[in-house]
């Protein structure tokens, strides 16, 4: 059973999300402020890299989004989200205990099924079917027909 879903920004072409199976390993309230931006809050995975679930670009020390990017690739390979996303991906996933399957690179959606999170790209998902993630896709794929995402 789908239990959130989520429309994300995720790694531009150059700079794609890893593709392979993870789980969460921090967290961090505060997120991360450099000189031209901050995220927070933030949720990493793949233990030792800085790729992370965070909210869309803010300007340095504020909450206030300057990027509205979400739908299409845009990220050094992090998951950008809405604030709303990312502190709900905060509070509801587990640090060390849910698998997080990234599918597909240049992914722009991030779901939540059967205690698992899904980051996969809903605009390619039907040319890759042939993984041992078929049922799953094929149950993606059923939702996005349904939700008028995607017309196959």
């Amino acid at each position: 059973k789908l239990t959130k879903s989520f429309i994300v920004g995720t790694g531009a072409a150059s700079t794609p999300t890893p593709v392979g199976v993870t789980t969460v390993s921090y967290k961090l309230k505060a997120g991360w402020t450099t000189g031209t931006y901050t995220v927070r809050p933030v949720v990493g995975f793949y233990p030792g890299t800085g790729y992370a679930f965070h909210s869309r670009l803010c300007y340095p020390g504020t909450s206030t989004e300057y990027d509205f990017s979400s739908g299409y690739p845009v990220s050094h390979g992090c998951v950008r989200m809405k604030h709303n996303d990312i502190n709900w991906i905060y509070n509801n996933v587990p640090q060390l205990q849910t698998p997080i399957f990234s599918v597909f690179p240049e992914s722009i959606g991030v779901f939540l099924l059967q205690n698992s999170v899904y980051i996969i790209n809903i605009l390619s998902c039907t040319a890759t079917i042939n993984s041992h993630h078929d049922n799953v896709i094929r149950h993606f794929i059923r939702i996005f027909r349904k939700c008028n995402w995607l017309s196959l």
